[in-house]
């Protein structure tokens, strides 16, 4: 299953520590940029398709069952030509290492490739994708993608794929122990003074529960920064990017306000100990022990935890738990933050067929199909078509309640530095849940490091909160 930026440790490329690939990806890339997808195709009539499935116990191919319902189709329209797949069988972060390793060379490129959205604007740097912006620009299903999700995988101007996949954050919350704690439901808190309150009364009523779960820290990886401190930082009306400017924003109010909602938390007795909370198995104990048990009553997460209920896993969820948005710190417009990631079809710079590898696109991405993937992955689809298609629409009780949110979803700078910036942030959060930072000291060493990441010259400081069209003034 492809629950992107869920539980992710970067892949060594992005930190700087894989010299051979590094190597690898500056070569190709000094070999030209390729032009335009062409349709006529060439070589012999076989395309081949290549995606991640790591093939561990009870996991389910969904991505290899979405391409063997559209491959029939396909091929019926496309006579003589014939489909194969490659399913990777690799943790995410080998999948990106070896997808970088096959499109980098004319012998052994695919001509498709599922892309995180998340490393789109690395892999265009490197070389290895064709731009798309001349296709999607006379393709008119292109108008029926959320525009916030189209300028995920856009980069340096083009558009280098096509999300079929997205998802998004809010609060879950366990209805029992906000009753048995006298909290009326449904909870709906319109400021982080109000999460605030009901966590400590949680805490008072109930002291065997867990009140909120905040990832935070090194070991927990992207799910620290994303699930966690963009969740709050996005909150507040500040940012990590100014796209305005081009420019990482280092100091603001905001980060200290982050900072200080996640120590109010820990150092209130409202999350988990730190001592469990920094554990690379962190997650899957919320979802599969603390959430299943009723020991957890608030868990700042993702949209896809009924994935990991199903059968007897944890009967009569959807009796037990409620979902509400994570609202903004003050309760200022929109009124609640979230955060998108995603997953796109692309082209690679060396396919032999890219025309047909368009037309498989097309069709993978077409309103029934992507709500099928849709209801097989329990992801949101990136057309504002395909959520409405019944199959999809009713496939899980906080669907309709998920997809609402893409209105106002913020997504991360999906800048090769990226990746970098995310870590300091991993670093400092495990240092606020463990009290060996201030909020304060957190964002003056985020200012600090940051700065010297992206250069002097690629940061700003920023005093007044943004809305969120001046965040995003692309889409």
């Amino acid at each position: 299953m492809h629950q992107s930026d869920r539980r992710r440790r970067f892949p060594r490329r992005l930190l700087g520590l894989g010299t051979a690939v590094v190597s690898l990806a500056t070569v190709t890339a000094a070999c030209g940029s390729a032009g335009g997808a062409s349709s006529s195709g060439g070589g012999k009539n076989t395309i081949e398709v290549t995606y991640q499935f790591q093939q561990t116990p009870g996991a389910v191919d969904t991505s290899g069952e979405w391409f063997r319902k559209v491959i029939p189709q396909f091929e019926k329209q496309h006579p003589g030509v014939k489909v194969t797949l490659n399913a990777i069988n690799a943790s995410e972060n080998d999948y990106y290492t070896k997808l970088d390793l096959l499109e980098s060379s004319k012998s052994t490129t695919p001509d498709i490739v599922m892309e995180d959205t998340f490393l789109v604007s690395s892999d265009e740097e490197a070389g290895y994708l064709r731009p798309l912006t001349k296709l999607v620009g006379s393709w008119p299903d292109w108008r029926k993608f959320v525009p916030i999700m189209k300028t995920i995988t856009s980069y340096n101007g083009q558009v280098w794929g096509v999300p079929f996949s997205t998802d998004d954050r809010y609060l879950w919350y366990n209805a029992d122990i906000f009753k048995k704690a006298g909290i009326p439901v449904p909870w709906h808190p319109a400021t982080w003074a109000q999460v605030l309150s009901t966590l400590q009364t949680i805490h008072k009523k109930d002291p065997g529960v867990i009140p909120m779960n905040i990832y935070a820290g090194v070991p927990q990886g992207e799910a620290a920064t994303m699930q966690g401190f963009e969740m709050l930082l996005y909150g507040t009306g500040y940012t990590l990017y100014d796209y305005r400017t081009g420019k990482w924003v280092v100091q603001d109010p905001g980060l200290t306000d982050a900072f200080r909602f996640l120590y109010d938390v820990y150092h209130n007795n409202l999350g988990a100990p730190p001592s469990q909370e920094l554990t690379g198995t962190w997650g899957q104990t919320v979802a599969l022990d603390l959430l299943p048990q009723s020991k957890l009553a608030v868990d700042l997460d993702g949209m896809w935890l009924p994935q990991n209920w199903p059968g007897k896993q944890f009967p009569g969820w959807q009796n037990i738990m409620r979902w509400t948005p994570m609202p903004t710190m003050n309760g200022q417009a929109p009124g609640y933050a979230t955060l998108s990631g995603g997953w796109a079809l692309s082209i690679p710079k060396y396919s032999p067929h890219p025309g047909l590898a368009w037309d498989f696109i097309k069709l993978a991405t077409d309103t029934a199909n992507e709500a099928y993937y849709g209801k097989v992955s329990a992801n949101l689809p990136t057309r504002t078509d395909s959520a409405k298609v019944p199959l999809y629409a009713h496939s899980e009780p906080n669907i309709t309640f998920s997809n609402s949110l893409l209105t106002h979803t913020y997504y991360r700078p999906a800048f090769p530095v990226y990746p970098k910036v995310s870590y300091v942030i991993q670093q400092l959060s495990g240092n606020i849940i463990t009290g060996t930072m201030t909020p304060a000291q957190a964002a003056s060493s985020y200012a600090s490091q940051v700065r010297k990441i992206v250069g002097a010259s690629h940061a700003e400081s920023l005093s007044s909160p943004m809305t969120h069209a001046q965040e995003y003034p692309a889409s």
